[in-house]
């Protein structure tokens, strides 16, 4: 499930660059983890709000059951 995205990626960079991330991203915690996938998704709702789909950023991250709001700019 994860292979073909996995692949996407290392195809977008150099060995080195792919490197550094793969090891920037095991180094996270599972804190630092979740509110980078919870920046994603902010990022997405608001290009939805953009477009009339969400009416805010906090209910997608109430439906995702976020405890912590990190500041979407």
């Amino acid at each position: 499930m994860i292979g073909p995205h996995k692949a996407a990626a290392r195809d977008r960079l150099d060995e080195a660059a792919w490197n550094e991330e793969w090891e920037r991203g095991r180094s996270m915690t599972l804190d630092q983890v979740v509110d980078y996938a919870l920046d994603g998704v902010a990022e997405h709702a608001k290009g939805q709000r953009r477009h009339g789909k969400v009416d805010s950023v906090a209910t997608v991250r109430g439906a995702c059951g976020a405890t912590t709001w990190p500041t979407v700019g």
